[in-house]
This record gives structure tokens, sequence and C-alpha cells, in this order.
């Protein structure tokens, strides 16, 4: 047993992870850079969303399993149209900040 919480190196059978390795950071993998970069960003928004509401100190109110699993369904469904559009901004960005990165 690792001390950042890895136990097995291996991920077979998935696709993409985010995976969270104690003072070290996270690590994104996927099939595609365009993915991976949308993996991080979304799990970063998730876990400031999460601070956000811990910090106001109120009771979280979660939805109906089955709502979660409805509005987790339509996410999906949509990501790999999201994920390219994303890809095509950031690289927008490297180049007005850097245009040298592709070099």
């Amino acid at each position: 047993q690792a001390e950042d919480g890895i136990r097995d190196t291996s991920v077979t059978g998935v696709q993409t992870c985010a995976l969270p390795i104690c003072n070290h950071g996270v690590l994104t993998c996927s099939a595609a850079p365009a993915e991976a970069l949308s993996k991080m960003r979304n799990l970063i928004e998730a876990c400031e969303v999460q601070l956000a509401l811990e910090g106001t100190g109120r009771e979280i109110l979660v939805p109906p399993p089955e709502l979660c699993e409805h509005t987790a369904r339509q996410f999906e469904s949509t990501q790999e149209h999201r994920n390219l559009t994303e890809w095509d901004a950031y690289l927008r960005i490297a180049d007005r900040l850097d245009p040298s990165f592709r070099g």
C-alpha cells in the first residue's frame, strides 16, 4: 500500500481517470489530451463548488440518485464534442501566450 493511496498501478479497462495523489496533485489520463484536460478542469471546478458549499456552513442537500444518474448520462452524451471545442480554445490561448509552444 503506497502512502498516497495508490494500491495498484494498472488501470485496465478504464478509458479515462482522474486520480488525486496525496502531496502531489491530481493525475488525469485519457486516450486524448483534450479529454484529459477537460477531465482535469471539470474536477477542479467540482472541488471549488464543493468547497464553496461547505464554506456556507449550511446543510448540503444532495439530489436523489436517479436525478444524479440522469444528469450524468446527459453530460456524458455531449462530452466528446465539448472536449474538442475546449481543446481548440485552449490551443488559441496557448498561441496568444506563447506561440513557440508548438515548436
